[in-house]
């Protein structure tokens, strides 16, 4: 991946899962679910270390996206529960999405040692 950790800087290989919301109106598709079901996730970059495993995700049938895919979640979602996800717009999706990812930047930025 081309963005380093959100929480530590390091090379990350692994996208936080967590749904923020399923899209209000599905003409433009972020993530693919099934049918005609599109959702907007966190996607903070992470590497293996900083992730919460989850669990595993299974897709059956014969298309491209058949197979499995693990489900991480970043620090600030990690001990967060799926409850009654609304729908919710791009603009809204990328705007919790900044909230976040601003909040774990600080967070690793407080964590640092004080240059000496």
């Amino acid at each position: 991946m081309s963005e380093p950790c959100i929480c530590c800087g390091n090379e990350s290989t692994l996208l936080c899962d967590f749904v923020l919301g399923f899209q209000l109106f599905a003409t433009l598709p972020y993530k693919q679910v099934g049918g005609d079901l599109t959702h907007w996730t966190c996607d903070a970059p992470l590497c293996a270390t900083c992730a919460t495993f989850a669990g595993n995700r299974f897709y059956c049938g014969s298309s491209e996206f058949a197979g499995v895919e693990s489900v991480d979640y970043c620090p600030a979602h990690k001990d967060a529960r799926h409850k009654d996800t609304n729908p919710i717009m791009a603009a809204d999706a990328e705007y919790l999405r900044r909230q976040v990812w601003a909040k774990l930047r600080r967070t690793r930025m407080t964590a640092r040692p004080p240059n000496e």
